[in-house]
């Protein structure tokens, strides 16, 4: 009788042990983490990424790089003395070139970089060459619209400004104004930008960047300052970028 007893728990071990072998074969309990649960008579598959994003906007990436950039405009115009001829004025026009870098979050670019080239003072008719150093900075929103099957995108972008003079000179004397106490700083001027861009894939990581922006320039502080003004105007100029950029 104690014979039967054993060999009856031995069998029931045996006839455990495989339905838990069984159970555990593939690393989980089925019935405790099923592959697709059931909810309301409802599956529930995993979310893939970007579910509940609408399809038409796009994905936060960051990004860098940097390469070179053309600035040129008129900083602005003053306007004093009305003559038959109109008022007597004095402006100046800038041209420059050099490089920049950025840091890029899909909606928002941020860009320092340093310029110079030379620079063109008016007065009336009458024109003096010059030359300029400066330090600028902008802060763009954007919308990246992709096409070309994702190759490519292209974006607006709006935003402001800054353009620090470090040094200036005009006909090869460092500039000051007519009251001889005029740093190079107040040419330096806050701007707003307006334009568009557009990003070529170059492979997985490395982008070609390209963009153009228009930009309204608020007078510098030679012109706000210079005692014979009567009135004061801000000015217009366009900036161009190309670089390449890596996606982190």
């Amino acid at each position: 009788m104690a014979k039967r007893g054993l060999l009856v728990a031995v069998l029931a071990a045996l006839v455990a042990g495989g339905v838990f072998a069984e159970e555990m074969g593939n690393g989980y309990d089925d019935r405790l983490y099923p592959a697709e649960e059931a909810v309301n008579g409802q599956e529930l598959r995993p979310q893939a990424e970007g579910a509940g994003r609408p399809s038409w906007v796009p994905p936060l990436r960051f990004s860098a790089g940097g390469g070179l950039v053309f600035d040129g405009g008129t900083l602005g115009r003053n306007e004093w003395n009305r003559t038959m001829l109109g008022y007597d004025h004095f402006s100046i026009d800038v041209f420059g070139f050099g490089a920049f870098v950025f840091a890029d979050a899909t909606f928002a670019e941020l860009s320092i970089g340093i310029h110079g080239g030379p620079a063109t003072t008016w007065f009336n008719r009458t024109s003096v060459s010059g030359s300029f150093f400066a330090l600028d900075f902008s802060l763009l929103g954007k919308f990246p619209f992709s096409l070309g099957g994702g190759s490519f995108s292209l974006f607006p972008l709006l935003g402001i400004g800054g353009n620090i003079v470090i040094a200036a000179s005009s006909d090869g004397v460092s500039f000051y104004d007519q009251t001889g106490d005029s740093p190079a700083s107040k040419l330096s001027t806050f701007r707003i930008h307006w334009g568009a861009g557009a990003d070529f894939d170059l492979n997985k990581s490395m982008f070609l960047r390209v963009s153009a922006l228009g930009n309204y320039r608020f007078p510098p502080a030679i012109f706000t300052d210079y005692a014979a003004t009567r009135f004061y105007y801000g000015g217009f100029g366009g900036t161009v970028k190309i670089g390449i950029g890596f996606r982190l």
